[in-house]
């Protein structure tokens, strides 16, 4: 059974990878529980070892628990300090780039690794500090716990190589450069998942042109509103399979989907249940994303370039570094033979219409808009023809090169 869309792990993750709560929260975990594994060890004495005695922290209880209170109310200034650097980096590229590459900044790992390492050291420290306590009298020895105070001094020069690495990481991450060269790749990536076969290799000639809509077909309808982020093949092929029908979807990836519209067509009429049970083969979520959506990729190098020649920005060479990564995403696509329209069962029987995206539907969003807004910018007219002809040499099929 195919779990409903708010609940498939892959739309789950991706929801829970674009926050900055989640890989913090894990990493700070982990810490934690090293912060008690090391404790524990050290209570049942196992890092009494001569060998180890020149690495652990030789200070009284005293010394540790001013090491260990100055790394927590360090590690937590520093915490609100990259928050406040990652909402200024958030605004810069929201203003300068769009808003649509909000997404890629809150999916970066590194930055959400940073943040879960410093709020993950101050967490250990908490639990290593509660494990020390001085002498109260004579006769009383304090405790120390010394691997566990070592591993708080080693997470210490971990925390601070990864804030000069975030220091570095934010400045090259706004970057023009950077940004539409993220984005390229994740263009690249699509592009390999969803058209895997290059064009040249032989399409499959027993399947027919995709047959039209009867008339007597089943409107289903949409059971939710938002974007259209991915769709199940194998659970629409396998549910038309089971229900002996022929489905119809009339929505692709980054399509938006209004509640109640007709979603697709099937037909004979299947059982009552069948709308609902398709209807969670499909991904539909606040906003567009890239793993099945080329197009949202196009539109965010667009935006960019768009960006860079309107007159608050004036711009030019973003506009040109982004003509250029749109070339380089086009031309992996110009050389990919696009997903047949009709997915057929083991007896080579139609069960699933789809409408794929093909160059030709790409092209003029990602050109048209940059060409007319240039006007008569000459090298903007220019690296327009340079980035074209990179596709018609790499185009092969005749609708594409028309």
């Amino acid at each position: 059974m195919h779990l409903p869309s708010y609940l498939d792990p892959r739309a789950l993750l991706n929801r829970l990878f674009s926050t900055y709560w989640f890989v913090p929260t894990i990493v700070t975990a982990i810490l934690v529980v090293l912060a008690f594994v090391l404790t524990a060890i050290d209570t049942g004495g196992g890092s009494d070892g001569s060998w180890l005695q020149w690495l652990l922290y030789h200070g009284n209880a005293d010394g540790a628990q001013s090491l260990l209170t100055a790394v927590a109310g360090s590690t937590i200034t520093v915490v609100s300090v990259t928050y406040s650097m990652m909402v200024v980096a958030l605004t810069v590229s929201s203003q300068h780039f769009g808003p649509r590459l909000l997404n890629n900044f809150m999916r970066d790992t590194a930055a959400q690794v940073v943040l879960g390492t410093f709020v993950g050291t101050f967490a250990y420290c908490l639990v290593v500090l509660r494990s020390v306590y001085s002498a109260d009298g004579e006769g009383e020895q304090g405790y120390v716990p010394a691997l566990a105070t070592t591993g708080a001094v080693a997470l210490t020069l971990v925390s601070i190589g990864a804030l000069i690495y975030y220091v570095h990481h934010v400045a090259t991450s706004m970057q023009v450069s950077e940004i539409t060269a993220g984005v390229a790749r994740d263009l690249e990536r699509t592009v390999d998942r969803i058209y895997p076969q290059p064009i040249g290799d032989e399409p499959d000639p027993e399947v027919a042109e995709p047959p039209e809509v009867p008339a007597d077909a089943v409107p289903l309808r949409a059971c939710d509103s938002g974007y259209l982020q991915e769709v199940s093949d194998d659970a629409l092929l396998r549910l038309a399979e089971h229900h002996d029908v022929v489905v119809w979807l009339q929505v692709r990836p980054g399509d938006f989907v209004v509640e109640g519209d007709a979603f697709a067509y099937v037909a004979p009429a299947p059982g009552d249940d069948f709308g609902a049970r398709l209807w969670q083969a499909l991904i539909v979520g606040a906003d567009r994303t890239s793993y099945q959506d080329a197009a949202f990729c196009v539109q965010q190098l667009v935006e960019v370039a768009l960006r860079g020649l309107s007159p608050g920005v004036n711009e030019p060479f973003t506009t040109l570094t982004a003509i250029d990564r749109l070339g380089q995403g086009l031309a992996r696509l110009a050389a990919r033979q696009p997903p047949a329209p009709v997915r057929v069962d083991e007896q080579r029987r139609p069960r699933v219409i789809t409408r794929p995206r093909t160059l030709a539907d790409l092209l003029a969003p990602a050109f048209e808009p940059i060409a007319l807004h240039a006007g008569r910018n000459p090298a903007i007219g220019e690296r327009l023809l340079v980035a074209l002809r990179l596709l018609a040499s790499r185009a092969r099929r005749p609708e594409d090169l028309a």
